[in-house]
């Protein structure tokens, strides 16, 4: 499999790449570390960032201002022959606002760690065992024998941090630590990278934070944990969508003794709810499951998102549901 990828990168000369939807750590880590790569080999590549606005908050990393300012629909796919897609779990990843079609003429490479990757691409290299994306990277990197410079350690470090909450989460293996090892002897200062993004919060988010947590809803038994906030109280207290990294709060939830649950919920538009949930108990709740059960979402054990085109109330409804069902059909 790697060795198809190497000769598809090597064979094309202008390669496409996205951050996913709302992306994070591992989207923009795994991107601009393959973008880094791919212009050290003299390619010509072109790293949109989709549909999210690119984020203040992810100006750590190498090359961030080389992200071009454009979404799939932006984008003539007709002069690109080849498209690499990180961390996209569907198609629907790559954009929610339109219907992807990728063109038959442009080859496309798949990597990704999700388990639901319904392998899309025409080469497709998914270990639902590697903690991130960023991991298979590093591991493609080795194979092809690739001088990891600085640039790259660093975006690699800080996806792979991310997406096992700073090695935290169940998916933090001994391998982890072999890998983050050696990328921080290449970029020895990482600390200062993950203290610019732990201390980036803006005013908005803070405030976002206080009314969520205000409006905390306890379900079965005390043992899940709702924040949320409607579109009308974004609305009237004049926060920025695309400056609230609110998902941290379903964390903040699942911090609490009891409550095994965590999820935060934000309606950014009228009648759509973006979801956050984590869990304390990844052997009970497989949040991964119980998102994609609800057809509009997914993730990790410990760690999930979703977006439903409801509001609050009946988005709530739906995800106890999703959890309820889980729980029963496993015996929990």
């Amino acid at each position: 499999m790697i060795s198809e990828i190497k000769d598809a990168i090597f064979q094309s000369k202008n390669i496409l790449l996205t951050l996913h939807h709302s992306p994070d750590d591992d989207s923009y880590g795994s991107n601009l570390a393959l973008y880094s790569y791919l212009r050290s080999i003299k390619k010509k590549v072109t790293l949109i960032k989709g549909d999210s606005t690119a984020k203040k908050h992810f100006s750590v990393y190498p090359n961030y201002e080389k992200i071009t300012k454009k979404d799939i629909s932006q984008i003539d796919l007709e002069k690109f022959d080849l498209f690499i897609v990180l961390d996209c779990a569907d198609k629907s990843m790559i954009s929610k606002r339109i219907d992807v079609d990728i063109p038959r003429t442009l080859k496309t490479i798949v990597i990704d760690h999700h388990i639901s990757n319904d392998s899309y691409g025409d080469i497709n290299l998914i270990d639902p065992n590697a903690a991130a994306t960023c991991q298979i990277l590093y591991d493609i990197f080795v194979a092809l024998k690739t001088k990891i410079t600085p640039d790259i350690a660093i975006c690699l470090y800080l996806g792979i941090a991310g997406d096992t909450g700073y090695f935290r989460n169940s998916n933090t293996t001994a391998r982890i630590f072999e890998i983050v090892s050696i990328l921080t002897k290449i970029y020895p200062n990482f600390y200062k990278k993950t203290f610019e993004l732990e201390n980036s919060n803006s005013v908005s988010y803070i405030k976002l934070m206080a009314l969520m947590l205000n409006n905390i809803d306890l379900r079965l038994n005390g043992k899940v944990a709702i924040a949320s906030a409607t579109y009308k109280e974004v609305t009237d207290n004049n926060f920025n969508f695309e400056d609230l990294g609110y998902l941290d709060i379903a964390n903040t939830l699942k911090s609490v003794t009891g409550w095994e649950v965590g999820i935060s919920m934000i309606e950014d538009q009228i009648g759509s709810t973006k979801i956050g949930l984590r869990t304390r108990d990844s052997e009970k709740y497989n949040l991964g499951l119980i998102g994609l059960s609800t057809g509009f979402g997914g993730g990790h054990r410990a760690a999930a998102g979703l977006r439903l085109p409801y509001d609050i109330s009946k988005s709530k409804e739906i995800v106890l549901a999703a959890i309820k069902n889980y729980l029963k059909k496993h015996g929990r």
